[in-house]
């Protein structure tokens, strides 16, 4: 996870170190329609009279000053870059980007603009179907599981990913997810791979990274919900053995605490186990005794707490 984090903000860092501010662009298009205006006025002074030429020359330098100057201002949103057209034509890769907020280009057709979004993206992979078996054990346990997933992306390459598409790098991660999913289910048995689920997002990372580059994405984190059986009588069986596991878990720390308690009492006492054993458990009642008369209705605080209730409801 350190390296793709390290990765994440390389790619922040090429990013920004060509990203153009919106205020060095603003300061070119105010010169330019200055020098514009400039060139309209030089034309109007060689005009000795306002006639039909004089007019012709206003209307086209209005025109001019808002096409060239309110015309070629662009909004790029925080989170998202611009990626230059020169006449239709992407500018060279990596060459420079237009950064977040109120900008100016060359109006189109001379030039214009494609917005890509550069914020961390969240992809919810649907619940799919597959088999769980090991490959080298063909005869082994099998089962078909279900198994849902979401995966954190953001793009490194605004140009590979203009090239690919963001709609088909969108579907090439649920592709691509499913495929290392089931590759992963070829190496475990049904039980095993319930057991993978914390491990499950580092192996399909590893298995689409280098596919992923190829759009121009970077995957940051896969996480998986849930994995479990298809079969939903299979589904109930396993959870009733999960359980079951659980309370046997529990009953041997119980046992464990148990003998550990008698052992200490033995020691301390110098008694044999069955007095430590029988002192332990007489212990342990008065302790549940006292709970009870402590926390129990018939405790002094429920006996007061009933008194005050039945006091009110006197007085009301």
């Amino acid at each position: 996870m350190a390296d793709v984090n390290q990765q994440a903000q390389d790619a922040r860092n090429r990013i920004d170190a060509i990203s153009v501010t919106p205020i060095f662009t603003i300061v070119v298009g105010t010169i330019f329609n200055l020098l514009l205006l400039l060139l309209w006025f030089w034309l109007l002074s060689y005009l000795k009279a306002l006639n039909l030429f004089s007019i012709l020359i206003l209307l086209v330098s209005g025109v001019s000053l808002y096409y060239f100057g309110i015309y070629g201002l662009n909004t790029i949103d925080v989170g998202f870059r611009g990626v230059p057209l020169i006449l239709g034509k992407r500018v060279r890769p990596w060459s420079w980007l237009v950064n977040e907020g109120t900008t100016w280009l060359l109006p189109p057709p001379l030039m214009g603009i494609e917005i890509i979004d550069l914020r961390e993206q969240t992809s919810a992979i649907e619940e799919f179907e597959f088999l769980v078996r090991r490959k080298d054990d063909p005869e082994g346990q099998s089962a078909n599981m279900l198994v849902s997933a979401g995966v954190q992306w953001m793009i490194f390459d605004p140009w590979r990913i203009l090239s690919t598409g963001e709609a088909v790098v969108a579907e090439g991660f649920h592709l691509a997810i499913i495929s290392s999913v089931r590759r992963v289910a070829t190496t475990a048995n049904p039980v095993e791979f319930l057991l993978m689920r914390e491990k499950l997002g580092e192996e399909i990372i590893d298995g689409i990274g280098n596919q992923t580059a190829r759009w121009g994405a970077l995957t940051l984190n896969v996480n998986v919900p849930y994995i479990t059986f298809a079969n939903e009588d299979t589904r109930n069986a396993f959870e009733r053995a999960a359980t079951e596991a659980r309370e046997r878990e529990g009953e041997i720390l119980e046992r464990d605490f148990v003998i550990e308690s008698i052992n200490k009492i033995s020691k301390e006492n110098g008694v044999t186990p069955e007095i430590a054993a029988y002192i332990f458990l007489t212990e342990r009642e008065k302790m549940k005794q006292e709970r009870i008369i402590i926390d129990g209705p018939d405790s002094l605080i429920g006996a007061a707490a009933t008194f005050r209730r039945n006091q009110g409801n006197t007085q009301n």
